[in-house]
């Protein structure tokens, strides 16, 4: 209804749906179909136009790590970085992997700063990220953003393993 979106609670009643709720919304618009499909994005679109290029912020870091999957497999670049560092800021261990991944790349040569994606690593692993621990290993083991160091990249494998990341297993 113009600027707001309701919905019905399961006792029938309406309610607003709030902006820090949208992005769960966001996530679930899959379940709508034709004209509810078609209503819902382009208030969705509206919305985070009127809210401003920060309307991420108001999600919570789960959601915020939902909308970032969807970008990514939707193949959408635009606004993944900020994101994925808003993330980071919000200290979730799988978008301080991810912004990691994406800052060791280096044919990104605008982000590339495998330096910094070490301390993400670090962050991460320190939450007992899986894949944090893992790519920490790779890093110790070929000295990119950090001082070579075997033993070290051994631990980080078998913690990365014992989290239950099988590359961990197969890196030690």
């Amino acid at each position: 209804k113009k600027d707001g979106l309701f919905s019905l609670t399961i006792q029938g009643d309406i309610q607003k749906i709030e902006a820090d709720e949208l992005g769960k919304f966001n996530h679930l618009k899959y379940n709508l179909r034709g004209k509810h499909l078609s209503y819902f994005n382009q208030f969705f679109d509206n919305w985070t136009k009127q809210y401003g290029a920060n309307y991420y912020q108001v999600f919570d870091a789960q959601t915020l790590y939902n909308y970032y999957l969807e970008l990514q497999r939707s193949g959408k670049e635009e606004g993944i970085v900020e994101i994925l560092e808003f993330g980071a800021t919000q200290n979730h261990s799988d978008m301080m992997t991810e912004l990691g991944i994406l800052l060791a790349n280096n044919e990104n040569e605008e982000l590339y700063n495998p330096e910094r994606a070490v301390n993400l690593y670090q962050m991460a692993a320190k939450q007992n990220n899986k894949y944090a621990w893992n790519n920490l290993g790779y890093h110790l083991q070929n000295g990119l953003g950090c001082e070579q160091n075997i033993e070290k990249a051994l631990e980080a494998y078998k913690k990365a393993g014992e989290l239950g990341n099988g590359m961990g297993w197969e890196n030690v």
